[in-house]
């Protein structure tokens, strides 16, 4: 299980979840319904077995039924509880952060920024915005359309009137779009939170 304790956590809860609900359906269903590999879920389901959170019943069809045991129960409500205060935690310094960023964005005359990445942290940048008076020119993304009422755009060239800045907002490769956005227009002109966990952002914060 070589994933981040946030990831496993989730994983976790999730399992616990589908198996409170219906301990019956193969492992094959359950790796289909979470979006993992088989191996992945096997691996799972003995961990949770061998912390005593699942106990397994062999039923007719060589088939298997998982039940939860009362200390399954206890570990599906603290890992749902810890998930719900990380979230919390994680959106209050999303909103500290880009606030503070458009803020300083504002006071050096940089009104129209472009989000780089369509995510939960779009959302939370464009409320950021418009508490800053920023305006949110477009959102860069490999789809085109609207989000959040804002314009999608594929390339640079189609956002709408210009822009002055960048804020990076992408959960899948945040370093690679911090890089090609400071090649862009400079680093003074895009923000970047400390949370993405970005190489160069950190550098420049030293």
């Amino acid at each position: 299980m070589n994933k981040s304790g946030a990831e496993n956590s989730r994983i976790i809860l999730d399992l616990l979840v589908s198996v409170s609900r219906d301990g019956g359906r193969s492992q094959r269903t359950l790796a289909s319904e979470f979006g993992v590999a088989l191996g992945l879920v096997n691996a799972y389901l003995n961990y949770c077995i061998q912390k005593g959170y699942i106990r397994v019943k062999k039923i007719p069809a060589k088939r298997y039924f998982y039940y939860l045991t009362p200390k399954g129960f206890a570990e599906k409500s603290r890992l749902a509880l810890m998930l719900v205060a990380n979230s919390f935690r994680s959106f209050r310094q999303a909103r500290e952060e880009y606030g503070a960023a458009f803020d300083a964005f504002r006071r050096a005359g940089y009104r129209r920024i472009v989000l780089i990445g369509r995510s939960e942290l779009a959302e939370i940048a464009t409320l950021c915005a418009a508490e800053n008076d920023i305006t949110i020119a477009a959102i860069l993304s490999d789809t085109e359309g609207q989000f959040l009422g804002l314009p999608l755009v594929k390339a640079l060239e189609q956002v709408p009137g210009g822009f002055d800045g960048f804020a990076i907002t992408d959960l899948s490769k945040p370093e690679d779009s911090y890089n090609a956005a400071v090649r862009a227009v400079g680093r003074e002109r895009v923000a970047a939170p400390s949370f993405l966990g970005i190489t160069q952002h950190r550098q420049a914060a030293e």
